[in-house]
């Protein structure tokens, strides 16, 4: 499986677990957790943003890619290679609407408790 997305915002996790973990933690929509595709006038081009309210039990893995968050945004996440790998293979969707319930159908049985700890950090 993928653990390494980006060039030069990389989201990187040593191993499955962590990255299951992570899932887990960008499924509690009670952080405040948004995925956005914005157009930037600034920018080359559609941007993919995870932005995140309350970021402070984040895993190092996630922590590690974070960058500054603005007004009521703790941190984001850049890096559209590992935003795009969550929509299409794990039920992630585009805003805010992203639960336990509509994440946890994809998350292979042998690693649901990684999901479920950062789910509940």
């Amino acid at each position: 499986m993928q653990l390494v997305f980006g060039e030069r915002n990389i989201v990187a996790f040593a191993t499955e677990s962590d990255f299951f973990e992570a899932l887990g933690f960008l499924a509690n929509n009670n952080r405040g957790i948004r995925f956005d595709f914005e157009q930037y006038d600034n920018k080359w081009g559609i941007e993919g943003r995870i932005w995140i309210t309350n970021s402070s039990k984040a895993p190092n893995s996630l922590k590690n890619a974070f960058s500054a968050g603005t007004d009521y945004v703790d941190h984001r996440l850049n890096c559209n290679e590992f935003i795009l790998f969550l929509i299409n293979n794990f039920g992630f969707k585009n805003g805010s609407n992203n639960t336990y319930h509509s994440i946890v159908g994809y998350i292979p049985t042998n690693f649901k408790n990684d999901f479920d700890r950062g789910y509940n950090l």
